[in-house]
């Protein structure tokens, strides 16, 4: 496991796009295996349908994405943040 600069630029663009109600680049980010996992039990997605969906209803929320101290990291073709 190794830090990735890569995706913690892409989650300061993540922080953008839901500042700016980007859906398109939102949407656009997972591939179709993808499983999502947020931080509620109920966040959790296994297709790009339901990804879709739940990126919609964050953005009719008005969601404030805000990190304090991004830090991620990446092992083979894995990545969290």
């Amino acid at each position: 496991m190794r830090r990735s600069p890569e995706l913690e630029q892409l989650g300061d663009r993540i922080q953008q796009a839901y500042r700016d109600a980007d859906a398109g680049f939102l949407e656009g980010l997972t591939a179709p295996e993808a499983i999502i996992i947020g931080t509620d039990p109920t966040e959790w997605s296994e297709s790009p349908e339901e990804t879709a969906e739940a990126v919609k209803a964050d953005l009719a929320s008005n969601l404030e994405y805000t990190v304090q101290a991004r830090r991620a990291f990446e092992a083979g073709d894995v990545g969290w943040m």
